[in-house]
């Protein structure tokens, strides 16, 4: 069995902070020529420890395994259940990581707990891994604007719209991935056909309702499109929640195509129009002020 070098936690984002520590682990390992390997959980914890508190993702674990393979970072998910949620710091460290998986050293973040009700705290694996042999670290704190890098924080810039900010803290574009299925063709009556999206993950983090730029990627190519994300009260959706984009350029198919979107900022938020005809006109405005942003964004950011 390698000996392994890990560090394990949440990594919800898989933010700037997490990718400075995941830095400062490797180079850790590669002094001890140990193999790093990030470990994170298959499922959110709070889903086995209170099934009923609602939670909402910042990224999935598809997109996490992802972020860290463009990283070149091995991630393995380890099962929580609650034969998990029920060890105690020692017999995760001895039973799952070394026994299991040969860990010789753990780096964790500076206010990372784990183990039963995680009651106990950084000196407590310190002495648990000189007991059983696993040589312990703690990464630094990282912050941005004088407060820490957190995913809490990006969640709220999320659920504010603050799109920009927030991928400035994930180091990396906010997300949403999901299917694109029938509508009820009320963009192509309106001269802007759109896709509808299902998202995958019913736990993905949804911004407010609004207009936003995003560059899509369908079939592994990039298109530059309009997202809208609202219950359409100009068109008396009730309260049913649309997610649509329309692609610049783009004429094919998209009917049960997997869809990736980037959203790179927030246009405007959603309002109801007194006319079918006002709404249309407003659309036409949105899609030349997001078509030259992107253009400038892209001409700002040409390897992004």
């Amino acid at each position: 069995m390698d000996q392994i070098a890990a560090t394990i936690g949440n990594f919800d984002g898989v933010h700037i902070g997490h990718r400075r520590l995941v830095e400062l682990f490797c180079q850790e390992a590669k002094v001890r020529n140990l193999r790093p390997v990030v470990f994170t959980f298959d499922t959110h914890p709070v889903s086995v420890i209170m099934p009923h508190r609602p939670y909402l993702l910042i990224s999935t674990l598809e997109e996490k395994l992802q972020l860290f393979d463009e990283m070149g970072v091995e991630c393995i998910p380890l099962h929580f259940d609650s034969a998990m949620a029920a060890m105690d710091a020692r017999t995760f460290m001895e039973d799952i990581l070394l026994r299991q998986y040969g860990v010789r050293y753990l780096f964790i973040g500076y206010d990372h707990r784990f183990g039963h009700n995680r009651t106990q705290g950084y000196e407590d694996y310190e002495q648990i891994g000189r007991e059983i042999g696993i040589e312990l670290a703690r990464g630094p704190k990282v912050s941005s604007g004088g407060t820490v890098v957190s995913s809490s924080r990006i969640r709220r810039l999320l659920a504010n719209a603050e799109i920009e900010e927030a991928n400035c803290l994930l180091g990396h574009h906010y997300t949403l991935s999901g299917r694109v299925v029938g509508g009820k063709q009320v963009g192509r009556t309106l001269g802007f056909p759109t896709a509808n999206i299902h998202i995958l993950d019913a736990h993905k983090l949804l911004p407010p309702h609004g207009v936003y730029g995003v560059r899509a990627t369908l079939d592994g190519c990039f298109y530059d499109g309009m997202l809208y994300i609202g219950n359409r009260p100009s068109l008396n959706n009730g309260s049913n929640v649309t997610i649509e984009v329309n692609l610049f350029d783009m004429e094919a198919d998209m009917y049960d195509r997997e869809i990736k979107l980037e959203l790179i900022f927030f246009e405007r938020e959603d309002c109801k129009f007194d006319s079918i005809e006002a709404l249309r006109e407003q659309i036409a405005i949105d899609e030349i002020s997001i078509r030259t942003r992107l253009k400038q964004y892209h001409t700002n950011h040409p390897t992004r």
